[in-house]
């Protein structure tokens, strides 16, 4: 026999789950943009790591939202 109960507390969880995935996308996708802003300074930075991870989160805030939506 279902628990009525714990059919709304998992349908709860799921949409803070989804609620949080998303405010993860976002916060990826802002600090890759961000990072953009700081190619023109004057003072670039050097270490090449900062260059690798700002193009890498691009794709991958893209295919969190890819996994997200499930296409």
């Amino acid at each position: 026999m279902k628990d009525k109960n714990n059919d709304v507390d998992r349908t709860c969880l799921h949409w803070i789950v989804h609620i949080l995935n998303f405010m993860v996308i976002v916060a990826l996708a802002a600090d890759a943009i961000v990072r953009f802003t700081y190619f023109g300074a004057e003072s670039p930075p050097s270490d090449p790591f900062f260059y690798i991870l700002t193009i890498y989160l691009i794709p991958f805030a893209g295919l969190f939202l890819v996994a997200e939506m499930q296409w």
